[in-house]
C-alpha cells in the first residue's frame, strides 16, 4: 500500500511541470497569434493608402539594405542612364551619399561626388529654369548633403527664390499700358531732329530755278554753326587700363576628363594701383564648370591703371576666358 501511494505521488509531481509547460506554450502561441493578426491588419491598412506614399519607404529600405558594392554598381547604372539627381531615392547622388555614409573615407566615392558636383549643379539649375521649384529645392538639398560649403549652392538658392517671387508676382496692368506711351515719346523725340534738315534743301523740282531761290536756305548753316560754339571745356583725355601680367587659368580636372570646353565672361574693376578687385562671373557656358578657375586666374592679373587727364583712376573691365582642349 505504501508503494502504491509512493507511485501516485511521483506521478502527481511529474504531471505538475508538464501542465505548467503546456500553459506556457499556449500563452506564447496566443501572443504570437495576436501579433500576427495585428501585422496583417497593419498591412491591409497600408495597402489601402496611396501607392505613391508607400513606394518611398520601400525604396529607402532597398537602399539601406544594399551592400557597398551594390551601391556603387547602382550609382554607376544611374549615371549611365542620366539619373544624376532624379528621381528621388533612385539617382546617382543618393547612392553615392549612402555609400559615403557607410565609408566616409572611401576615395572612390569622394572623388565621384566631387567630379559630378558641377554637372549636378547644372541639372538643378535646369529644374529652376523649367519652373519645377519643389523638385529644384529637393535637388539643392541633396547637393547640400554632398558639399555644404560649395558657393554654387548660394547661387542656386538665390536664383530659386528670385524665380519663385517672379512667378508669384503678377505683372501690373497700368505699367504695361504706360510702356507704349514711353515708346511713342521716344520715337517722336528721335524723329524730330530728322524732320528739320529735311525741310532745308529745296525741292527737286526747283533745282533749276534762278540763283535767287536758294537764299532762304542760309539760316540752316547758322544753326549748324551754333553747335560747335556750345562746348567751352577742354576734352577729357582718357586712357584705358593696359594688361601687364596675365595668369592662365587651370583647367578643371572633371571638365578635362569629360572633354568639356567652354568660356566664362568675368567682370571686375582695375583700381588706381592696377590690381583686380570685385571679380565676378557675368556669363558662362556651361554654367558653374569653369567659373572658379576663371575667377582664380583673373584675381592675379596686373594692369597699368586707366588714366584720366594723366591721373590714375579705377575702371570697370570685362574679359572672356576661353577653355579649350
Amino acid at each position: 500500500m505504501s508503494d502504491l501511494c509512493r507511485i501516485r505521488r511521483m506521478r502527481g509531481r511529474a504531471a505538475f511541470p508538464l501542465l505548467s509547460l503546456l500553459v506556457i506554450v499556449l500563452a506564447a502561441a496566443g501572443v504570437l497569434t495576436h501579433r500576427w493578426m495585428q501585422r496583417k491588419a497593419a498591412e491591409r491598412a497600408a495597402s489601402k493608402g496611396p501607392a505613391v506614399a508607400s513606394s518611398a519607404p520601400r525604396q529607402e529600405v532597398a537602399v539601406t539594405a544594399m551592400g557597398h558594392a551594390q551601391l556603387l554598381a547602382a550609382a554607376r547604372r544611374a549615371l549611365a542612364e542620366h539619373r544624376l539627381l532624379a528621381p528621388e531615392g533612385d539617382n546617382a547622388f543618393a547612392y553615392y551619399l549612402e555609400a559615403r555614409k557607410r565609408q566616409p573615407h572611401n576615395r572612390v566615392v569622394s572623388s565621384a561626388l566631387r567630379e559630378l558636383f558641377p554637372f549636378a549643379v547644372e541639372s538643378a539649375e535646369q529644374s529652376i529654369n523649367a519652373g519645377r521649384f519643389d523638385e529644384a529645392e529637393r535637388e539643392i538639398a541633396l547637393l547640400d548633403r554632398a558639399d555644404p560649403t560649395n558657393y554654387s549652392l548660394n547661387i542656386l538658392r538665390a536664383k530659386l527664390d528670385a524665380q519663385r517671387k517672379l512667378a508669384q508676382t503678377p505683372p501690373p496692368a497700368a505699367h504695361g499700358r504706360s510702356k507704349p506711351e514711353g515708346s511713342r515719346v521716344a520715337t517722336t523725340t528721335a524723329t524730330a531732329p530728322s524732320d528739320a534738315p529735311s525741310q532745308t534743301p529745296p525741292p527737286p523740282a526747283q533745282a533749276s530755278a534762278p540763283a535767287v531761290e536758294p537764299k532762304p536756305a542760309a539760316p540752316a548753316p547758322q544753326m549748324a554753326q551754333a553747335a560747335p560754339v556750345a562746348p567751352t571745356e577742354a576734352p577729357v583725355q582718357r586712357t584705358p587700363p593696359l594688361l601687364l601680367r596675365r595668369v592662365q587659368p587651370a583647367y578643371p580636372v572633371a571638365a578635362r576628363r569629360a572633354h568639356r570646353q567652354g568660356w566664362v565672361d568675368v567682370g571686375y574693376t582695375v583700381d588706381a594701383e592696377g590690381h583686380v578687385v570685385d571679380a565676378h562671373v557675368v556669363a558662362a557656358r556651361p554654367r558653374h564648370i569653369f567659373d572658379v578657375a576663371a575667377l582664380n586666374a583673373v584675381r592675379y592679373w596686373e594692369y597699368k591703371p586707366a588714366l584720366r587727364d594723366g591721373k590714375a583712376v579705377a575702371q570697370a573691365v570685362q574679359s572672356r576666358i576661353l577653355f579649350r582642349l
